[in-house]
């Protein structure tokens, strides 16, 4: 699972990684050791999860056009950063201004 965020003018801290790495295992309901960081990427920030394939489904439910405004709300208010890309095995979830 890959996030693209949007952070112009800064670095990414290990802070706000672990606060999206929490937010991630908060939505799908994942315990502690699912959701890890396994690499971080300059410029445009990408971060990689390894995630336990369990959790693919319910990563994707939220990024579902049904939920996707309210995916998008609680992001907004948890992290802050915006969130350009979403990928599961190289497909597109979410894009723009998430």
């Amino acid at each position: 699972m890959k996030y693209k965020i949007f952070c112009p003018h800064e670095e990414i801290t290990r802070e706000d990684i672990e606060r999206l790495r929490n937010m991630v295992s908060c939505f799908t309901k994942a315990k502690y050791d699912d959701v890890l960081v396994s690499g971080i990427h300059k410029g445009c920030v990408l971060v990689t999860f390894s995630i336990r394939n369990y959790l693919i489904p319910r990563i994707k439910a939220l990024y579902q056009s049904k939920n996707m405004e309210t995916t998008r709300q609680l992001m907004s208010q948890l992290f802050d950063y915006n969130i350009m890309k979403v990928m599961i095995s190289d497909a597109v979830l979410g894009i723009g201004t998430l």
